[in-house]
């Protein structure tokens, strides 16, 4: 059974408290003031620190200028990453991740901190950012990602269904292993790239860009009701290859390119060159001359 989600009216109300008692603590230590009214345009609390609860101390104003800031849509793009999967188009996870972690540290002091889900999200990103990347994955990080409690990653590891290794140590999950596995898991939620419409097959150079586009073509042209067409077309393909292709990892050979190509309505020569492009980078240059 799927866990609760993070909610992000909460962890917005509790980046509110953790902001002002950072930025309060900051003027402390360096004896500087002013700095609380500048983050939150000079709308102050309307109670002492010490009286915190929830988020009932501060007004309207003060609110709709910390959500306008550029820290809070890092952290508010790095929450809709990690846990509902949308990255916007010309956005980079790694940076909403490094950013997004960056901004928590300056936070976190000796008497208060963010809470521990903010990070436990830092971690969900770093995870889906790796796995976008081709890394192995720990198991926390999968039970993170899944939505499910670490014991139901590790039976699944027991029952043979992800192929676990050890990295330094430590156990880890082989990454097609757990895409696959994520894949059909209720609580995870695919990555997906928004305001995709319009973009062309020749612009995308990541497995995750390329992803995003096949799935909206599917849901577009309603290929879901021609599936049965492929595997004739390429007897290695399969609906769990189109699921793995649309989650951002190709398993198959060049070959499959045309066939996949025809299947998705795209260009079979731009398509081919994307795959390339996608997961033959060093292949693909060396092929091209690009620098």
């Amino acid at each position: 059974m799927a866990k609760k989600r993070y909610d992000k009216q909460a962890l917005f109300n509790d980046y509110l408290l953790a902001l002002w008692q950072g930025m309060a603590h900051i003027e402390s230590t360096f004896q500087v003031s002013g700095l609380c009214g500048q983050v939150f345009g000079g709308h102050m609390p309307e109670r002492n620190t010490s009286d915190f609860e929830g988020d009932s101390v501060f007004g309207p104003e003060a609110r709709d200028h910390v959500e306008a800031s550029d820290a809070w849509r890092t952290l508010s793009g790095l929450y809709d990453y990690a846990v509902d999967g949308l990255l916007e188009h010309g956005s980079h996870a790694e940076d909403l991740v490094l950013f997004g972690q960056e901004i928590l540290q300056v936070l976190s002091t000796e008497h208060s901190s963010p809470s521990d889900a903010w990070f436990d999200i830092v971690a969900m990103g770093d995870a889906r950012f790796g796995l976008h990347d081709g890394s192995s994955i720990s198991p926390e990080r999968l039970a993170l990602l899944a939505n499910v409690d670490l014991r139901t990653v590790r039976n699944a590891i027991s029952a043979g269904e992800l192929d676990a290794m050890k990295v330094m140590g430590e156990q880890h999950i082989e990454h097609d292993s757990a895409v696959r596995w994520l894949h059909g898991r209720r609580g995870f939620k695919p990555t997906r790239i928004i305001n995709m419409r319009g973009v062309a097959l020749e612009e995308v150079t990541s497995p995750l860009a390329l992803a995003s586009l096949l799935r909206e073509r599917r849901e577009k042209l309603k290929l879901d009701e021609h599936r049965d067409i492929l595997p004739p077309a390429h007897p290695a393909a399969s609906a769990q290859i189109l699921n793995d292709l649309e989650d951002g990892v190709f398993t198959l050979t060049l070959d499959a390119a045309f066939p996949l190509a025809n299947f998705y309505q795209l260009d079979r020569t731009e398509f081919l060159k994307t795959l390339m492009r996608c997961f033959y980078p060093e292949q693909y240059k060396a092929l091209t001359g690009a620098a």
